[in-house]
C-alpha cells in the first residue's frame, strides 16, 4: 500500500514538472544557467580560477579527459556531486591541498561534477581557495542518468582489471593514460603509497 501511494505522490508531482531521481539535472538547468557552461578546452583546464564570480562549469567526455591525460604524468580524476552534505563533498579545499602536496612528483587533479547542479556547485565553490576548473560530465555523450553515466566513464577507460561494484568509484589515479588505482575516497597516504610503488 505504501509502494503504491508513493507511486501516486510521483505521478501528481510529474504533472507539475520534472522529476529528476538519480539524473544528472541537464534537463533542468535554467536558461541564464546554461550561459555558464563551456566546452572543454585544454588551456581551461590547466588554469587557475578565481572565484570572485560565478563558476564557469566546462563540459568534459572521455575523449577530452584522455587529451589531458596524455599530457600529465599523473591524473587524478574525482567525481563531486555538489549536492552531496558530508565532508568530503563539502570541503573541496582538501582536494586542491591534496594536489599541492604531490605537484613535485605530477600529479594534476581533474574535479569533476556528476550533476549540471548550477546553484550547489556555485554555493560550494564559491568563497574557498579552490582554483581548479569545475568539469561536468557531458549530457550529450553520456545521458542524464548518473549511474549509466558512471558506467560509460569507466567503461570507456577499461577499468575491468578493478573489483566490480555497486556504484563504481569516486577517485580514479592514471599514471599517463593507464588507469592504475580508483578508491571511493582517495586519501593523501594512499597516493603516497601507489606513487612510491611506481617510481622505485
Amino acid at each position: 500500500m505504501k509502494k503504491i501511494l508513493l507511486l501516486l505522490s510521483l505521478l501528481q508531482l510529474s504533472s507539475c514538472g520534472l522529476i529528476l531521481i538519480n539524473e544528472n539535472n541537464y534537463r533542468a538547468l535554467k536558461d541564464s544557467n546554461k550561459k555558464t557552461i563551456k566546452d572543454f578546452d585544454y588551456e581551461s583546464a590547466v588554469q587557475s580560477v578565481k572565484r570572485d564570480e560565478d563558476v564557469l562549469v566546462y563540459e568534459i567526455n572521455s575523449n577530452d579527459i584522455k587529451q589531458y591525460l596524455k599530457n600529465h604524468k599523473y591524473t587524478w580524476i574525482h567525481l563531486w556531486r555538489p549536492f552531496c552534505k558530508s565532508e568530503s563533498c563539502l570541503n573541496i579545499n582538501m582536494y586542491s591541498g591534496i594536489e599541492n602536496d604531490f605537484k613535485n612528483k605530477g600529479l594534476s587533479l581533474l574535479f569533476i561534477s556528476e550533476t549540471y547542479d548550477i546553484e550547489s556547485i556555485n554555493q560550494r565553490v564559491r568563497n574557498t581557495n579552490f582554483e581548479k576548473p569545475i568539469f561536468v560530465l557531458q549530457d550529450s555523450y553520456y545521458g542524464h542518468k548518473i549511474r549509466k553515466n558512471r558506467v560509460k566513464l569507466f567503461n570507456d577507460f577499461n577499468q575491468s582489471q578493478l573489483p566490480k561494484t555497486k556504484y563504481g568509484y569516486d577517485d580514479l589515479l592514471f599514471k599517463d593514460t593507464s588507469l592504475i588505482y580508483a578508491s571511493y575516497q582517495l586519501k593523501k597516504n594512499e597516493i603516497d603509497s601507489v606513487l612510491m610503488a611506481l617510481e622505485r
